[in-house]
């Protein structure tokens, strides 16, 4: 019965001239991620960039994010920071969309090192220090200003000399060990070794960092005074001002 009917139909349309056309549904492929975004460390002031890839059918429109929220202008397989911040710090992932759907990536994380990974010729360390020995503390203000071959030198007095090491123990973290060689206002030859732990705390401008510090700070005096060695303590705040690299 449904044959003989299905006859008449076309029948009928034949004689009106019709035809009947017979559609493929065509299924579109989805979206199928195959690079992820990788988390990625940088350097304060330099650069990073995060790459995806992907398959699927039809015309597919990018948008990354940062923490959540779009990122103007950044609608292609690679999101790129020419110059790193600290606030460019957190999670990065991107929603790919086409006719099939959408699809967001795994997060890659952005971790900025805070400390830099040397000093260099130019830098100049401000410092505030609380000293305290057994018998007194004094407040200590001053400044070195970072030379050529590990060396480093007091504006005030630029006639005493000093060298240095510089290691970055972790994203926020550095020990310096300054070397010092003076003569004092009494004229007595004096050597000096101070060891600063530092933590960074954050940027005040463009290419200036502030940090806490503490450390220890060892004296060695000539021959005929009594100690011949001091040490004493000191803590209290740093200021790089450094060209980031």
């Amino acid at each position: 019965m449904i044959i003989l009917r299905l006859g008449l139909l076309f029948a009928l349309l034949a004689m009106f001239g019709l035809t009947i056309e017979a559609y493929a549904e065509t299924k579109v492929q989805k979206v199928k991620i195959t690079r992820q975004p990788v988390s990625r460390t940088a350097e304060l002031g330099g650069s990073v960039a995060f790459t995806i890839a992907h398959t699927g059918d039809g015309t597919a429109y990018i948008q990354w994010r940062f923490q959540g929220q779009p990122i103007a202008g950044a609608t292609t397989n690679t999101y790129q920071i020419s110059s790193v911040k600290l606030s460019d710090t957190g999670r990065y992932d991107a929603v790919i969309t086409t006719a099939a759907g959408s699809i967001t990536t795994k997060p890659a994380v952005l971790t900025v090192n805070l400390a830099p990974p040397a000093l260099y010729a130019d830098n100049v360390i401000y410092f505030s220090l609380r000293v305290s020995s057994a018998k007194e503390s004094l407040n200590s203000d001053g400044a070195y200003v970072i030379g050529l071959g590990n060396t480093a030198k007091d504006p005030e007095s630029p006639t005493d000399q000093y060298t240095f090491s510089y290691k970055r123990t972790a994203r926020d973290k550095a020990v310096l060990v300054m070397d010092g060689a003076y003569i004092d206002e009494d004229g007595v030859f004096m050597k000096i070794k101070e060891t600063y732990q530092i933590v960074f705390t954050g940027v005040d401008g463009f290419g200036t960092l502030k940090a806490n510090t503490n450390g220890i700070a060892i004296l060695n005096l000539p021959a005929g005074f009594k100690p011949s060695r001091l040490t004493v303590k000191f803590s209290g705040t740093l200021v790089l001002t450094t060209s980031i690299r």
